[in-house]
């Protein structure tokens, strides 16, 4: 019998006995995003996804300098937005950062914010905004617009 490595699993193909293996890796490299090819960060996975207990502050500033000049920032930031903890396009998501601002603090300033902005700057998913704004809705008069296919929030205290 061949020696299977150890990212290789069987996997069962329809109802008959045969089990065809599969390259785990290789089955994530097709997955990746295309743009994922010319990001500037590629290989340094690491220093993207910094341990908080063992990193430094300088660590992280090095990691988010690779972000400035990266192709593909705009494409990593999206993808980015259902991510909780890493860095993407240039925007430290930390899961838990003391007093947490909330979309609804965000909206009080009574501008627009992009359904994507508003993601990054409380640090979670466009779909955690989205629910949010649902909730809102009820307490404040908020108003929705569509611009550039994007979606568009405001606090309407007229």
């Amino acid at each position: 019998m061949p020696a299977q490595s150890p990212h290789e699993y069987g996997v069962h193909v329809g109802a008959q006995d045969k089990a065809e293996r599969i390259d785990v890796f290789a089955l994530l490299a097709e997955l990746r995003q295309a743009w994922w090819d010319d990001a500037a960060c590629k290989g340094q996975i690491h220093m993207m996804f910094p341990d908080k207990r063992s990193s430094s502050a300088a660590i992280i500033q090095r990691a988010l300098a690779l972000c400035d000049g990266c192709r593909v920032r705009r494409e990593c930031a999206q993808a980015g937005l259902s991510e909780s903890y890493g860095i993407w396009g240039g925007h430290f998501r930390e899961p838990h950062k003391g007093r947490r601002m909330t979309v609804g603090r965000c909206l009080s300033d009574g501008e627009w914010w992009s359904s994507a902005d508003l993601a990054i700057h409380v640090g979670r998913s466009e779909a955690h905004v989205h629910a949010q704004m649902k909730k809102l809705a009820h307490h404040w008069p908020i108003i929705c617009r569509q611009v550039d296919g994007m979606t568009e929030y405001k606090r309407d205290d007229k």
